[in-house]
């Protein structure tokens, strides 16, 4: 039976002036955007919310999200101790949160840790190991951490693109040996990129690193639409059911679905100190679907899923997402403002319970 998970960038359980999370809700100043923020959310003027989440509010997700069929939450990982940072304390409340809930037994959880975390400055001195070692000994143990075939650990490495291909191959290789030491089977390791490369390519580079698959965080495509804004979101149905196909006939693949992409808030409110350079159509975005159509669509991840037994072998798919709420358009999937719950629910997540708990 297939699993589906929802990745997880928490940027709304706290208010920080300077951080990622700062930054991230300071995007929501722009005029009417305002409905993508969490239903929790405090819409202060037309142009400021303020998000806090809280223990009751992760309580809450765990409880809809299991509702709706959801299997696992993909976390993005920004706890302390990798050797070339990453951490943001606040961006990593709404995980503690989650650790201490009563409901997470409800959703089963997993790592998506960026590929720098995996490395260090000076790689022969070791410093690399102690966060791998925590990660597989502490965290991938615990008896809610999403295993597939077995007792593997699932794990999703973000963005390897540009990192030494050895070095990430040994730290691999130590990871694995740390999971079998404690126990569990080998992890099944995921190589998820934001797009660019030639899938084969990609799924090359997976393989010389020593994982076992490819994903992909959002939609892989580049959004050059010439002057019809926004694109149908039907295309970007169209595109991703191509990506899958192409990952699949190149090796293993865990499809990752979307339920939207519209980057107008991240753009024309960047985050303070943002070195991110422009790219083509940056402004360009997908129509808002319905809740129905995003149903459609994870229909047909999952029965992707099913019908590629050989390339989904894990039998796991992916769904961005549930907190992208700056960058995925409204269509999060975590109760908004401008989709709150009602009875316990959203209408995104009735519609996504009609496939996965028909």
């Amino acid at each position: 039976m297939s699993i589906i998970g929802a990745i997880r960038w928490d940027a709304w359980y706290q208010w920080g002036a300077g951080d990622v999370s700062g930054g991230a809700q300071k995007q929501f100043s722009v005029a009417g955007l305002q409905s993508r923020a969490p239903w929790f959310s405090q819409l202060i003027s037309p142009y400021q919310v303020k998000s806090i989440g809280t223990q009751a509010n992760v309580d809450t997700e765990c409880q809809m999200a299991a509702t709706a069929g959801i299997d696992y939450f993909a976390f993005l990982n920004y706890q302390p101790g990798s050797p070339l940072g990453y951490a943001d304390a606040n961006m990593s409340l709404a995980w503690n949160y989650y650790q201490a809930s009563p409901n997470k037994n409800l959703v089963k959880w997993c790592w998506l840790s960026a590929a720098t975390q995996w490395l260090s400055t000076n790689f022969a001195d070791n410093t690399w190991q102690p966060f791998l070692a925590n990660m597989a000994t502490t965290q991938c143990t615990q008896a809610n951490y999403q295993k597939v075939l077995g007792n593997r650990p699932l794990v999703f490495i973000f963005n390897l693109t540009t990192q030494n291909t050895a070095n990430m191959a040994t730290a691999v290789a130590y990871f694995r040996a740390q999971c079998t030491g404690a126990g569990l089977g080998t992890p099944y390791m995921v190589m998820q990129t934001d797009g660019g490369g030639s899938v084969v390519q990609l799924a090359a580079r997976a393989t010389a690193c020593g994982l076992d698959a490819v994903s992909n965080y959002a939609t892989p495509v580049l959004y050059e639409f010439g002057a019809t804004l926004p694109a149908s979101y039907d295309t970007l149905d169209t595109n991703m059911q191509a990506t899958w196909a192409a990952q699949a006939a190149a090796g293993k693949v865990v499809p990752t679905g979307c339920s939207g992409w519209d980057m107008r808030c991240r753009i024309l409110a960047p985050e303070s100190g943002s070195t991110r350079p422009p790219r083509i159509g940056d402004l360009c975005y997908w129509s808002n679907p319905t809740p129905a159509r995003v149903g459609q669509h994870v229909q047909s991840l999952m029965s992707f899923v099913a019908a590629n037994s050989a390339a989904c072998d894990a039998q796991a798919a992916l769904l961005y997402s549930w907190t992208e709420c700056t960058e995925g358009s409204v269509r999060a999937l975590i109760p908004t403002l401008g989709d709150p719950p009602v009875g316990g629910t959203t209408g995104l997540l009735t519609a996504i319970k009609s496939v996965l708990r028909p």
